[in-house]
């Protein structure tokens, strides 16, 4: 079973707020980028569709309904690489969560 505690919630937090921000300084960076606007619009279609949501993904309840969708689609929109950046270390922080 996996127990979550306020530390390790911290930082879960901090990795979704570092994908967002991240994702946010590369628009703002640009006039207008519409391929990481359709990126992570395409990406919230098919999240949504799939009923994809991070935090149940981590067997957590999350108090508000699909913002864990909203989250995924900033780190899937970003693209495979980030994807898979993003979600080693949330698998690395669920080994060290689930050892504790």
């Amino acid at each position: 079973m996996l127990v979550i505690n306020n530390l390790t919630m911290v930082i879960l937090v901090a990795v979704f707020v570092e994908a967002i921000v991240e994702w946010v300084k590369d628009i703002a960076r640009s006039e207008f980028m519409w391929t990481k606007i359709l990126g992570y619009v395409v990406g919230l279609i098919i999240l949504y569709l799939l009923d994809l949501d991070i935090f149940i993904i981590l067997g957590l309840e999350p108090a508000v309904p699909f913002l864990g969708t909203v989250i995924l689609a900033f780190i899937v929109g970003r693209g495979a690489n980030y994807a898979h950046d993003i979600l080693e270390r949330i698998n690395l922080w669920r080994k060290t969560v689930s050892s504790t």
